[in-house]
């Protein structure tokens, strides 16, 4: 059980937390729950032509229009919930890359995130042989060693972005998942309510 004291701490941090400050932060978190629109509810009154045509369809076989129109919808929200199933598949059919896409998007990140300063210390070792004839082997060392270091920082920095990336493929997965079984449960209780 939480004590007073921590109660009142608990309440005291979280009139803190106001939410995000920035523009962007606001626009961010403003689309929070409409990342792919599954759990937006479909209004039976408000059918678009295909899911009238399947109202129709319904009322024909002697069913009350009320009742051919919420089925309606809830078939609507089962194939859209279906439709975002299967574009997740999709995503996930792409191949994976290869081994030179890996190196290739190595480079290209080590250039965009340390490409001045190799290219500074490039120009001090160039500059060094112009002017005494040779490089010292002690700033070739320095060279190798800085390049290593920020190869690992990339590489860090890339595992940990890939991470993310699953992350929320799973989190999109889970999400489609949940939507479509809840569609799929509105269906059978709609169909169920038939008869």
């Amino acid at each position: 059980m939480t004590s007073p004291r921590k109660r009142l701490a608990n309440k005291a941090n979280a009139s803190k937390s106001t939410g995000p400050k920035t523009a962007d932060g606001m626009r961010t978190a403003s689309l929070n729950a409409t990342t792919h629109g599954l759990s937006i509810a479909i209004d039976p009154d408000s059918l678009d032509p295909t899911a009238e045509r399947v109202a129709a369809l319904i009322a024909s076989g002697g069913i009350n229009q009320a009742m051919a129109s919420d089925l309606a919808a809830k078939i609507v929200d089962y194939e859209r919930c279906m439709e975002h199933q299967r574009a997740l598949l999709a995503q996930e059919s792409t191949p994976p890359m290869s081994q030179e896409q890996h190196g290739q998007r190595h480079q290209s990140r080590l250039a965009q995130m340390f490409g001045k300063e190799l290219s500074m210390i490039d120009d001090v070792l160039q500059e060094q042989e112009f002017l005494s004839g040779r490089v010292l082997k002690s700033d070739l060392n320095f060279r190798l060693r800085m390049k290593l270091k920020m190869d690992k920082l990339v590489a860090k920095m890339q595992a940990k972005s890939d991470m993310s990336s699953q992350q929320q493929a799973k989190k999109r997965e889970s999400s489609a998942a949940r939507h479509y079984k809840r569609a799929t449960n509105q269906l059978i209780k709609g169909l169920k309510a038939l008869g």
